[in-house]
């Protein structure tokens, strides 16, 4: 398996960054849409708007969504198992996996803030350097 994953790079991020903008940005009108998709108010909707109405058609929400992540990325240490790629000298690959980035900062931050708390680590020790 490749190391390099593309959306893992600064380039990366400002491509989706710049792909979520162009979204919101471009406008359809009422006339190309679907009756039920019309806006009154606007005369069209946004792509993004078209994409949170179909997802909520779908039944896609943001839980699922994150469900669908961690189903493919099991999906990919499976494989990794299955091709005899892994073993004790061998760990897995996790660099193929998608993460989200603001939440693993999230839940880092969380987990020291309870090291802290619990006495596991002090503050100060946070400030030492390596």
């Amino acid at each position: 398996m490749s190391d390099f994953n593309f959306s893992r790079t600064i380039g990366g991020k400002l491509g989706a960054a710049y792909k979520e903008d162009m979204k919101d940005a471009i406008r359809a009108a009422n006339s190309i849409l679907p009756e039920k998709f019309h806006d009154l108010v606007r005369g069209g909707r946004s792509l993004k708007r078209l994409e949170e109405l179909c997802d909520k058609r779908d039944g896609l929400s943001d839980h699922v969504k994150i469900k669908m992540i961690k189903e493919r990325n099991i999906a990919r240490l499976a494989a990794q198992v299955a091709e005899g790629e892994t073993d004790i000298d061998q760990p897995f690959d996790w660099s193929q996996n998608e993460v989200d980035e603001v939440a693993l900062n999230r839940h880092e931050i969380a987990m020291v803030n309870g090291m802290v708390a619990s006495g596991v680590i002090d503050a100060e020790d946070l400030l030492e350097e390596v």
